[in-house]
This record gives C-alpha cells, structure tokens and sequence, in this order.
C-alpha cells in the first residue's frame, strides 16, 4: 500500500489496517521446501492445501505457536485465535466482517460524500477508488467471496503478483461484469501488460507442480485439451 500510494505521491492518503487481511497461516507447512512437501505428503494433497477450500494443512505445534506470535495480537488472543492453521475456507471467513463491515462502510461513506462534493459544487461524479492490499491467498478469499465462485472454480485463480485487479461496483456495491475478464473471472480483470500477466501467470501454475509427476491422476490440477475451444483447459478434480 505504501509503495503505491509513494508512486501516486499520495502518501497523505488515510490507510487502514486490519489483521483480518494477513498471510494464510500454512501451519506446520511454512519455511518448508515445497517439494519436500510433495514427497512427504503426496501431490495431490498438498495441491488440495495449497489450492482447495476447505482443507487445513498440519498446525502449529504449541512451541511453534509461542515462538511465532508477537505481541502485535495480544488484543486479540482467545478461542481459536492465533490460528494454528488455515484453509482458504478459514481466511474467507475472517474476510467477512471486513468486507460486509469495514470496507463496505468505507465504499458507502466515499460514495456519499463524492456525491454531496458533485452536487454542491455544481461539477461531475468522481467515482471514488479503494485499494485493498493482501497476499495471493488472502485475495483469492475475497474473490470467490465478491465473485460467487464455487470451490471448483476458485482453485483455478491465479492472482499475478503486484498486478492490481480491478472490480466496478454498482451503486448496491455489487461488481458489474465486464468482457475484460477472463474465466473462471467474470467481473475482475488485471490492470497490466496481458502479455505479462499471462507469463507471470504460468510462474505459478508451474510452482503448483511438480516435474516427477508421473500422471493426471496424482494431481488435483490438471490440464487437457479442448477440442472444441482449441485450446488447452484446466479443472480441478479433488472434492
């Protein structure tokens, strides 16, 4: 957020921060080499950790949970926080309260006062801008969520990083569909060189493999041919 407002210079701009927009907590899986992982565990399943909705990969231990934590989030310690691991379900969950709450009252807010601002000074609606700052899994959360994904689809969103992507809201707030995007993707589309994008795109779905992948059945990821689209297709196969 600071790196693109510097940019804009409007670093005078009001920030909100929020813990409800963290990294997923991989649990015992963090700091691990990932193909250590796929021998341990198999490629599907730590595709289905990596990629599914609902499941959680091992958690912290208690020492690991002590050593990990900072003071940052003693306000916030009790029940089942700290996470000691998280699914995409987990961090789609903590997303609600502030999306439905924080950020939607904020978009209302800038809404209502670009409005009073138009009519007062007898000029144009400028449409106001909100910029969401997450990782790559936390927005994937927010994006099945906005985009009324299923959880079939939502494993095949590779978010580029530090590639805005952009929604239009209608005055319920609710993201107009655009031709600009790109399936499973209805309303978002990525700000950028879609050359790049793509490129930076196959970086990913590379990471989510693995070169000693014998065949389709050991993936939850794969990709086929369509012979009436002409092109290659991927699907996710794990319940």
């Amino acid at each position: 957020a600071w790196l693109a407002l510097d940019e804009m210079d409007l670093q005078w701009t009001p920030v909100q921060n929020t813990w409800r927009l963290n990294e997923r907590n991989y649990g015992e899986l963090q700091g691990r080499v990932k193909a250590d992982c796929v021998k341990a565990h198999g490629l599907k399943q730590v595709q289905r950790w990596r990629r599914g909705f609902s499941d959680r990969p091992p958690p912290w231990s208690d020492a690991t949970l002590v050593e990990t934590i900072d003071r940052r989030y003693d306000l916030y310690r009790g029940g089942d926080f700290p996470p000691r691991s998280e699914s995409l379900e987990d961090c789609q969950q903590r997303l609600r309260p502030f999306l439905y709450g924080e950020l939607g009252e904020s978009m209302r807010a800038a809404v209502d006062a670009a409005l009073a601002d138009a009519e007062a000074g007898g000029g144009e609606y400028e449409v106001p801008t909100v910029l969401v700052v997450a990782s790559e899994n936390v927005l994937r959360g927010l994006v099945m969520e906005i985009e009324g994904m299923t959880q079939e689809q939502i494993p095949l969103v590779d978010v580029p990083y530090a590639v805005p992507l952009v929604y239009q809201l209608d005055s319920a707030l609710t993201p107009v569909a655009t031709p600009w995007a790109e399936p499973p993707l209805r309303a978002g589309w990525y700000l950028g060189d879609p050359t790049k994008v793509r490129a930076v795109q196959a970086e990913i779905q590379a990471d989510l493999a693995v070169e000693d992948a014998d065949d389709e059945e050991e993936a939850c990821l794969v990709e086929s041919f369509d012979d009436e689209r002409g092109e290659s297709v991927r699907e996710w196969r794990c319940s």
